[in-house]
């Protein structure tokens, strides 16, 4: 690969690119724009947390 030797705040300490999102950015964008709430369960906020 010939970006393999490049830094990258991508890649951790032994060199293995890790990041959030694998694919296009526009791909991620594009799932990312609107929020479906059905997906989420909603708690309410604790006070005090643990």
């Amino acid at each position: 690969m010939a970006w393999t030797q490049c830094d990258s705040w991508y890649r951790n300490r032994s060199g293995r690119h890790v990041a959030n999102w694998l694919g296009y950015m526009s791909d991620y964008i594009e799932r990312t724009r609107r929020l479906d709430a059905d997906e989420y369960t909603f708690v309410p906020r604790l006070d005090h947390p643990a």
